[in-house]
């Protein structure tokens, strides 16, 4: 049985309000023809764009994600964006744990899960971002790492219904260069494992996330345990994306 397969589009800073507008209202009309069958399509804009993005994408049933949000309610907090609001206005899904957000702003493993547990009270999907470095890659340490970015998370994980796991190897994000198919067979096959002895219970779709191109797309997602791509810069350009989405559906 052919399973249901995930198309995250992460337009980071790439797409100020004015191009994101004109990148849904140019083409949902392509964005319903790849939403169809089991494709589930995930457009995450910036926060000044989700609105707009969600009120342009209604005809296309896209779903809209968003690209991080406060571990906290409420409170003083300048500059920070709440579950809540994120649920009114419409969104669906949402990233957290992103490795730039851990680099570049020091989110922690422990803020992570609070993100995670402030997003399922107000229904929505977390993607949760895990990921070495090249050191650590090259030092034999990914399982580790992993290993320890979930540790606090699959207590979590373990209560909800259903969640995203994107494994995003650092050294690859943005370089151009994916992992050896078969070292990605080996580690997806682990994670699946610990999926499945520390949550059980909950539905889990295997996300992978790095340089993807319409070049690999076919390729990584015919890796037996991946449930889907995360895009980066391809998905800013919507033939990239559609080449991409279409060559992942065969």
């Amino acid at each position: 049985m052919k399973k249901s397969r995930f198309f995250i589009a992460n337009w980071k800073m790439g797409m100020p309000l004015a191009s994101a507008q004109e990148w849904c209202k140019r083409h949902v009309g392509g964005l319903t023809a790849l939403q169809k069958g089991d494709n589930n399509l995930v457009l995450c804009p910036n926060f000044v764009a989700l609105q707009s993005v969600i009120e342009l994408c209604k005809p296309a049933a896209i779903n809209i994600g968003a690209q991080n949000c406060s571990q906290h309610a409420q409170g003083a907090y300048t500059g920070e964006v709440d579950a809540q609001s994120l649920k009114d206005v419409g969104v669906r899904y949402c990233i957290v744990g992103h490795s730039e957000r851990r680099a570049l702003f020091g989110e922690t493993d422990e803020a992570v899960v609070n993100k995670i547990v402030a997003l399922e009270a107000n229904g929505i999907k977390p993607i949760i971002c895990i990921g070495e470095d090249s050191k650590q890659y090259h030092a034999g340490h990914t399982k580790a790492v992993l290993e320890g970015q979930l540790r606090l998370v699959f207590p979590v994980l373990a209560t909800l219904p259903r969640a995203l796991i994107a494994y995003e190897p650092i050294w690859a994000i943005g370089t151009g260069d994916t992992p050896d198919i078969n070292y990605l067979d080996d580690i997806f096959l682990w994670l699946r494992e610990q999926v499945m002895m520390k949550a059980p219970d909950t539905i889990v779709s295997l996300i992978y996330g790095g340089s993807v191109t319409p070049d690999n797309a076919e390729e990584l997602i015919n890796v037996q345990q991946i449930d889907g791509l995360l895009i980066g810069g391809a998905s800013l350009d919507f033939q990239k994306f559609e080449k991409i989405v279409s060559l992942a559906s065969r």
